[in-house]
């Protein structure tokens, strides 16, 4: 089984924001430091920090998450 449409987006989206080292100003217009942002993933600090540095990508499962934590962060912030 493969990865459905919605994943394969949120991945492609994961790495556009590397590419453009965006994650981190996605992560600081919402006030989140990047430790919490790595606790609700499941990965290091560090992690989270290379990847906004696009020094590495998270890949798969981490990826799509990263993007969903992002993009429900941005919706609330729009209800606000």
């Amino acid at each position: 089984m493969g990865m459905t449409t919605e994943s394969l987006l949120r991945v492609a989206t994961a790495r556009r924001w590397v590419a453009e080292k965006s994650g981190r100003a996605r992560r600081e217009r919402h006030h989140i430091a990047a430790g919490e942002i790595a606790e609700t993933l499941g990965v290091t600090t560090s992690a989270v920090l290379t990847w906004e540095k696009g020094k590495s990508q998270p890949r798969g499962p981490v990826a799509e998450r990263w993007v969903r934590l992002i993009e429900d962060l941005d919706a609330q912030a729009e209800k606000v």
